[in-house]
């Protein structure tokens, strides 16, 4: 008799887009943030997973680094994200392909989405996922019930390390209590 909101960032709005999308019947809404497949530096990170597929497919490099740095320009949550022991730093080549193949089923994913309410969140100041990449995933989800909150300061990751605001937190349960009412 609860209702059930699928939170998820990044990779985990993906994916949370994902299991609305599969499995309706489980959801009562979608909260994602920053979950589009377009990314600033695509280019350049082809090549260097290509480079690396070519030597060995299988063997695992640092990309961590990378993502790290395009991130945030905090320092502060750059050694708490590099520092922390669940975050995985190294990927093999194969799958980081298999990562963007995941994230580019997105658009199909928000066109099955009829009849759940959704939230995207999308920070302005993202530099690793392209706002404008959000808000065209935004418009391809097919459901009637869906809004999009832009951060104005806000980077990647807005639910994460405190990023968020008590703006952000109100604009948050203000939609989840007043679609909680409408399904119940």
């Amino acid at each position: 008799g609860v209702p059930v909101y699928l939170l998820g960032e990044s990779m985990g709005g993906a994916i949370a887009l994902r299991a609305t999308a599969s499995y309706p019947d489980l959801v009562d809404g979608l909260i994602s943030s920053v979950p589009s497949a377009d990314r600033f530096k695509q280019g350049k990170t082809s090549l260097k997973v290509a480079l690396h597929y070519l030597r060995n497919p299988d063997k695992p490099f640092n990309v961590g680094e990378d993502v790290i740095r395009q991130a945030t320009d905090k320092p502060s949550l750059r050694a708490s994200w590099g520092n922390d022991p669940l975050s995985r730093m190294k990927l093999s080549p194969k799958e980081l392909i298999q990562f963007q193949s995941f994230m580019n089923q997105n658009h199909e994913s928000a066109h099955q989405i009829t009849d759940k309410p959704v939230l995207i969140v999308q920070g302005v100041l993202d530099k690793l996922v392209r706002p404008e990449g959000t808000v065209e995933l935004f418009n391809e989800l097919n459901t009637k019930d869906k809004k999009i909150v832009l951060i104005p300061d806000g980077e990647h990751l807005i639910f994460e390390e405190n990023q968020f605001t008590d703006e952000v937190v109100n604009q948050l349960v203000n939609w989840v209590e007043a679609h909680s009412a409408k399904s119940h």
